[in-house]
């Protein structure tokens, strides 16, 4: 396989997760856009370019770690943002208690 393929395979993730972001971020329709184009087409991405077992590079290795390594801050403002779309005071400036 292609070294081009395999860098689309680990950094397909990560851009979903931008386009997420982004969304959330704008708010209402493109939420569900981002959502739906990631149902539809990630799959079938990942299925077309399929398993390798071929050995990588050194430059690949370190596109690799920098996929893996952006994944946990990019997840956590993922996170933060889905939260606050629910509970938008409690993160900004008063706190509401939380009923139990």
């Amino acid at each position: 396989m292609r070294p081009s393929m395999l860098v689309l395979r680990y950094s397909l993730t990560n851009g979903f997760l931008l386009c997420f972001i982004a969304a959330l971020v704008l708010g209402t329709w493109p939420i569900w856009a981002v959502l739906g184009f990631a149902m539809l087409t990630g799959g079938g991405i990942d299925e077309a370019i399929g398993d390798d077992h071929s050995q990588l590079g050194d430059a690949s290795r370190f596109c690799f770690d920098a996929n893996l390594y952006a994944t946990l801050p990019m997840l956590t403002t993922m996170t933060y943002l889905l939260v606050a779309s629910e509970n938008p005071v409690h993160l900004t400036r008063g706190h509401r208690r939380i009923r139990t």
